[in-house]
């Protein structure tokens, strides 16, 4: 069989380095700064809220942030990284492009290839167990690195690699197939020997040429890659625009789980990485078979103030350098970001201390800021870039943030903020924004479960989806527009919401619920409550001394 050594979907390698080194603290004329000025823009001072998808490593490191507890979590080899839609799980899946640990990768694209094949196992298996799904998955998932082998080290280990073309032969995958035409072909090669056979087990087993079966080519490939030194992964990205909430969907998505899931072996030297939504989550458990099993190892994207503070300094920094003044980008290259006095220092540069909030309150500022978002990076980077849009001095150089602009980048971008929220639970709680529209603006900032239930019987004849309040209340919860009021300052009132526990927020009877504040104003619950008594929500790690302390 003739083939190359071209890899079509492999990302250009570079030489890695850390993203905090550069040649210069002052802007650069070079041809790579003219790029990177394509992703920070005055526009967008703080770069893109998404990670896109053709990016060197260069480019991707300096809008990267290595320096958090969770990638650190990336090195105990996590089959499933899980979180909310913004949480950054695209940028987390994409660093395993870069760097010397993958001899390769194979990257299977949410919106082409994983998605299309989903459907094809959905439509020809209707009713299969998830164990019989689970094995035709493997044996695709195998199939890419198969390929990708052949094609890379045809030449360089032409033994073994004559033996899994053999195998690719036996379903007439040809030279320079893409990998959906590869997962298709040997999808089909099975299909067709299934009808026969009725066994999806016998059909796998079945398809070989000249006694090379699947699991003679897994043995082989296995065998090359460790006597070589070679190590893969397999990237599936993200599943949020999946219609996973579908029934007929289950036995896929289940027999999915269970394939990833088998990848978890030590000393296996391919690996497999599945992005999986926090809002479909509960969801997914309930698709898995054995649940412990599947999900035994992953990772979930649940960050702090500090760490997105630390990103968006970044960020910042490498603004500054492009676009600044010498002497400006030359005091803010001298800071320590890994230190709380260095972060201070940073955010005192960009912001003033405190602000005057719309309803006359004096606030800290990035708390303010902070306390509007859910702790995702893509909801923190949107009001950043609003706000920042509009702050730097072309003239100048100077760059810093007004309490003009804070005050009305927020506001401007809220919207946004809930149109996301909503967007991630759309498959699970398409109701959810009727909920807030007709429930919302009957509360102040805190209420009583009492005070819900009244409200709920009163106005349930226009929410004809909802069985009962409490059904009501846990979707308010789960989205975060909605959690627990713990205590009181003389200033602000602490709540904690869902998203920043590891599990469902219990509340009791007695407990009081409060409103988060990305949903004051745009559910006009600000108009109810009385200016002079009023007490800005901080939902839990918002908090100013949780950031720096």
């Amino acid at each position: 069989m003739n083939r190359n050594d071209t890899n079509p979907v492999a990302p250009a390698r570079h030489k890695s380095r850390p993203i905090d080194v550069v040649a210069s603290p002052h802007p650069s004329t070079s041809v790579a700064d003219d790029l990177l000025k394509e992703l920070l823009t005055r526009r967008q001072p703080f770069g893109p809220i998404a990670t896109p998808k053709a990016v060197d490593e260069d480019h991707f490191c300096a809008i990267f942030d290595r320096s958090n507890r969770l990638y650190q979590g990336m090195k105990t080899r996590p089959t499933l990284i899980i979180g909310r839609r913004g949480a950054g799980k695209t940028a987390f899946l994409s660093a395993h492009n870069f760097g010397d640990r993958y001899s390769f990768s194979i990257t299977l694209d949410p919106d082409e290839e994983f998605p299309r094949m989903m459907r094809r196992i959905e439509q020809r298996l209707p009713g299969v167990i998830p164990e019989e799904v689970s094995l035709l998955w493997t044996n695709l998932l195998w199939g890419t690195v198969f390929n990708e082998l052949v094609q890379r080290y045809e030449k360089k280990f032409s033994g073994p690699c004559l033996l899994l073309s053999k195998y690719l032969d036996a379903a007439g995958i040809r030279k320079g197939m893409s990998l959906y035409a590869v997962m298709k072909a040997l999808l089909n090669a099975v299909l067709k020997l299934n009808s026969k056979l009725q066994v999806i087990a016998d059909a796998v087993d079945e398809l070989a040429v000249e006694g090379v079966n699947f699991d003679l080519a897994r043995k082989i490939a296995v065998d090359l890659m460790k006597a070589q030194g070679l190590r893969a992964i397999i990237l599936i990205d993200s599943l949020e625009q999946f219609p996973l909430h579908e029934e007929r969907m289950r036995n896929a998505m289940a027999g999915l789980l269970k394939a990833v899931g088998s990848f978890n072996q030590p000393g296996l030297p391919c690996e497999v990485r599945c992005c999986l939504p926090s809002e479909l989550y509960p969801r997914l458990l309930t698709l898995s078979s054995n649940v412990q099993k599947d999900f035994q190892s992953n990772i979930v994207l649940q960050w702090t103030a500090r760490e997105l503070l630390h990103l968006a300094g970044l960020r910042y920094r490498r603004f500054v350098r492009l676009y600044g003044d010498n002497r400006h980008a030359q005091e803010v290259e001298s800071i320590d970001l890994n230190s709380d006095q260095g972060m201070r220092s940073l955010w005192r540069l960009l912001a003033p201390e405190k602000i005057t909030n719309r309803l006359g309150l004096e606030e800290y500022t990035i708390p303010y800021i902070m306390r509007h978002t859910q702790l995702l990076p893509r909801q923190l980077l949107l009001y950043l870039n609003e706000i920042g849009s509009s702050c730097f001095n072309k003239d100048t150089g100077e760059f810093r943030f007004r309490e003009d602009g804070i005050i009305k980048g927020v506001r401007s971008v809220e919207h946004m903020v809930c149109e996301g929220i909503f967007n991630g639970y759309l498959q699970v709680f398409p109701q959810a924004p009727r909920l807030c529209e007709v429930l919302l603006p009957n509360f102040g900032i805190v209420f009583t479960i009492g005070e819900f239930q009244k409200q709920f019987r009163r106005l349930q004849g226009r929410l004809p989806d909802f069985r009962d309040y409490d059904e009501a209340l846990k979707i308010l919860i789960q989205i975060g527009a909605v959690g627990v009021a713990t205590d009181e300052t003389s200033s602000y009132i602490n709540g904690t919401f869902e998203y920043t526990i590891p599990s469902r927020l219990n509340y009791g009877t007695d407990d009081r619920f409060c409103i988060h504040p990305v949903f004051l104003e745009e559910y006009r619950i600000a108009q109810n409550v009385d200016r002079k008594t009023f007490k800005p929500v901080y939902p839990h790690g918002s908090q100013i001394e949780s950031m720096f302390d």
